[in-house]
Order: C-alpha cells, then structure tokens, then sequence
C-alpha cells in the first residue's frame, strides 16, 4: 500500500516526487517552485519534458530586474512588491501584465460597508 497512490496525473501534468501533487507542465522550469522538493525548477525534469532550460527562465512570468526571482502576472502591478527593486509595480513595466489573471471577484462591501478590493489573498 506504501507505493499505492489514489490519484494520478494526467499527461499534461508533472507529478511531484515527494508529495505526489499534480501541477500543470506549463509550470515546469518558470522560476516559480511548485513541488515542495523544488523538483519542478531542476534541470533534468525540464530536459526530460521538453523545457529549453536555456530560454525559458522565467516561462509566461516577469523575471525582475538583476534576479532570478520570477512573478507570476496575476502578482503584477497589485500594490504589493515581489523585486527586491520594486520593478513588478512600475508603471512602465506594468503596462505588458494583466494582474487579474485568474481572479473572478470584483471590488465590492464588507460587512461594516468599507469598500474592498481582490487581492492575492482571497477568503
């Protein structure tokens, strides 16, 4: 039962070693970890699934400037700052990025009528 898994990943999708989570290939090699083994950013995974390790860095995400740290769009330009430069909030670079990628809410009332609006961090 040890080796038994309940679910497995369908061919568009990597499955992590360690915990057995499914993330979609398109996630493979973009800067970001998405296995908690860190797997889905090493070398050998992204050869032996068709990743060009050497032009996609950062995939359909932002790379800031002067790291390797990669942001995802829907981060770009939310008032909250991911480069240790604060380059994902610039005005100039923002213009290429839709941070609402992926978010259905709208801005909206609380429960004591202050006005709010979708971030990061839904609940």
């Amino acid at each position: 039962e040890r080796a038994c898994k309940l679910f497995a990943c369908d061919d568009s999708h990597y499955t992590c070693p360690d915990s057995g989570k499914c993330i979609a290939k398109t996630w493979l090699c973009d800067g970001i970890y998405d296995c908690e083994d860190k797997s889905d950013e090493s070398p050998e995974v992204c050869t032996a699934n068709g990743v060009d390790i050497s032009t996609n860095v950062c995939g359909d995400n932002y790379q800031c400037i002067g790291s390797e740290i990669c942001v995802p769009p829907h981060w770009m330009c939310d008032d909250w700052q991911d480069c240790p430069q604060n380059d994902d909030e610039e005005p100039a670079v923002c213009a290429g990025f839709n941070n609402t990628e992926g978010l259905t809410l709208t801005c909206g009332e609380t429960a004591t009528g202050d006005a709010y609006l979708g971030t990061d961090i839904l609940f």
